[in-house]
C-alpha cells in the first residue's frame, strides 16, 4: 500500500466523485486492504471520502497537478 493510517497526503485527482479540492491535504483515517477500488478513507476538516492511490500523492513530493486547462505547481 502507498499510504498507512495517520499519513498525510495531497489530493491530486478527482476520479471517483469525492468532494475534496485538488491540492487539499488529507489524513489517512483507514486503509482497507480488501478494497482494490477505494482503499483509503481520507479526512479533511469537514469531509470524509474513500479515494484511490491514484488520487493521492505524498505531501513531501513535488508534483504538477493538471485539472482541465489550469496547472498548479505544489513544490
Amino acid at each position: 500500500m502507498k499510504f498507512k493510517v495517520g499519513d498525510k497526503a495531497r489530493v491530486v485527482a478527482r476520479k471517483h466523485w469525492h468532494k475534496f479540492e485538488i491540492g487539499d491535504i488529507v489524513t489517512i483515517k483507514e486503509v482497507d486492504l480488501n478494497d482494490s477500488g477505494w482503499p483509503y478513507e481520507c479526512l479533511s476538516d469537514d469531509e470524509s471520502w474513500w479515494l484511490t492511490g491514484e488520487e493521492l500523492a505524498p505531501i513531501n513530493s513535488t508534483i504538477v497537478i493538471k485539472e482541465n486547462t489550469h496547472v498548479k505547481d505544489f513544490a
